[in-house]
């Protein structure tokens, strides 16, 4: 784990290759300030991955692909499973994804597993994945960071051509203004939620005006940027209740709410439960 932590600061990125005869688990809990990204491809068998308190099932042929992680766990390895795990820490993952238009990474990032059904997809993910590997066993040089970021750059684009290909763009997105602004409001958010939750400093931030900064939230993905910012703040606080061992004071206090009720009553209007009954049920979703 230690190891991991340092080649994600180091590095950007961790690349690991996973074998259920050499391991039965894996399981990563990393710190907030990396945001990381996972892209796994499953080679062989089956698995049950609980990624940021959801479940899902991997088999083979399956690629999963996460945003903002904060835990990690594979489970259930069946007895042939092999997969390859690449970690991507927040600030490396927007360097290499900088030109690809928002709509086409929400696209990729929304239906975390996909079954790879081109053959051919398929073997051109796989050898990139071991070309990342190989190259990160050399002793790298001065341009380690670009090898890395171009062919992790060249997944992505074979898995939102594969996109594009399926249907799921009506008209394919091209690279505006708005795309930077949006990408550098999301990473404002992960950075601030914990003490700002009103869209007026992140627009001040950003400067531009509040009305302008919630207009490309709508249009990139939908949704308002109040909308995102309290998705954010919903999804850390349903991590610290479930996994911090802080009390309920101190987690509203942490997070900047008036008192533990104002918390509480955000908690419930998010959710439709209250902490204490999130916490009680285990704080799973099922996918």
């Amino acid at each position: 784990m230690n190891e991991t932590r340092e080649l994600l600061h180091a590095n950007g990125y961790a690349i690991h290759h996973i074998d259920a005869s050499v391991e039965t688990s894996k399981e990563y809990e990393l710190s907030n300030e990396l945001r990381l990204n996972m892209l796994l491809f499953c080679e062989e068998g089956s698995a049950e991955i609980e990624f940021n308190m959801r479940h899902f099932s991997l088999s083979r042929g399956c690629r999963f692909f996460g945003a903002h992680m904060l835990q990690l766990k594979l489970s259930h390895l069946s007895s042939d499973f092999k997969a390859w795990v690449l970690l991507i820490n927040g600030s490396f993952s927007r360097d290499v994804s900088v030109g690809m238009p928002v709509e086409t990474l929400s696209v990729l990032f929304s239906e975390p597993v996909r079954a790879v059904t081109d053959s051919q997809e398929w073997d051109l993910l796989l050898s990139l994945m071991r070309s990342l590997h190989m190259y990160h066993m050399l002793d790298n040089g001065n341009h380690s960071s670009e090898v890395a970021g171009c062919l992790f750059r060249s997944m992505l684009l074979v898995m939102v051509e594969s996109q594009i290909k399926s249907g799921n763009f009506s008209k394919v997105p091209t690279y505006t203004m708005a795309d930077t602004y949006f990408r550098d409001f999301a990473y404002l958010v992960a950075d601030y939620v914990e003490r700002e939750h009103e869209v007026s400093f992140y627009a001040d931030r950003l400067n531009i005006t509040t009305k302008y900064l919630s207009d490309i939230c709508k249009q990139k993905i939908g949704k308002g940027a109040k909308e995102i910012i309290s998705e954010v703040l919903i999804s850390n606080l349903k991590r610290e209740v479930k996994m911090s061992g802080l009390s309920l004071k101190e987690i509203s206090y942490k997070y900047a709410f008036a008192d533990q009720s104002s918390m509480g009553k955000f908690f419930r209007k998010m959710t439709g439960v209250s902490p204490i009954e999130f916490k009680q049920a285990g704080g799973m979703k099922i996918d």
